[in-house]
């Protein structure tokens, strides 16, 4: 709804999510989100279903199938969050998953991996969640959105077939661009 703005905020040993709320003309403080979404390991990225009550974030927590994972939590009745569950072997590899972002239909994710069949570094993969709660098999997108490069932040606008990407492109104005294709 463009009132909350999650943050991950690095420091020497970990990384943590952060949340900030637009209210009365301006951005609020940031809130850590705390435990059970933050962790003595690094959180490195969040993003949340269009309902506001599903949160996406890659965590390399103790439960984590390889090093960085994407996990999921609920918002509960009480305004606290369900403990985390990985996504499992179906989407989370041996390597590494990021930058996860929800389509607004709330069940196509769209994910950066190191794991999956890649063509270089990491690439732009979508996942969609079945009837039953399993996730489908993670699809590359197509080239020229992967690149050979490391393809990471690709966010779905609300418009089917378009979003909002990362590139590295030497015709490019500094070391990384935001385009929308």
């Amino acid at each position: 709804d463009g009132l909350k703005l999650f943050l991950v905020k690095i420091s020497d040993i970990d990384a943590d999510i952060y949340v900030s709320e637009y209210s009365s003309g301006r951005w609020m403080p940031s809130k850590s989100l705390d435990k059970p979404i933050n962790s003595k390991y690094f959180e490195s990225h969040a993003c949340i279903s269009p309902d506001g009550k599903t949160l996406y974030f890659t965590s390399n927590r103790k439960e984590s199938i390889g090093g960085m994972d994407i996990f999921t939590s609920t918002l509960n009745d009480n305004g606290t969050w369900s403990e985390p569950v990985n996504l499992g072997p179906g989407v989370n590899t041996h390597l590494n998953e990021e930058t996860p972002f929800i389509a607004l239909d709330g069940k196509t994710l769209f994910f950066s991996s190191q794991g999956h069949e890649t063509i270089g570094g990491y690439d732009y993969f979508r996942t969609e969640k079945q009837a039953d709660g399993a996730w489908s098999r993670p699809e590359p997108l197509p080239y020229p959105i992967n690149t050979t490069d490391d393809d990471l932040f690709f966010f779905p606008s609300d418009k089917e077939n378009s979003g909002y990407l990362t590139l590295y492109l030497p015709e490019g104005l500094g070391s990384g661009d935001l385009y929308y294709l």
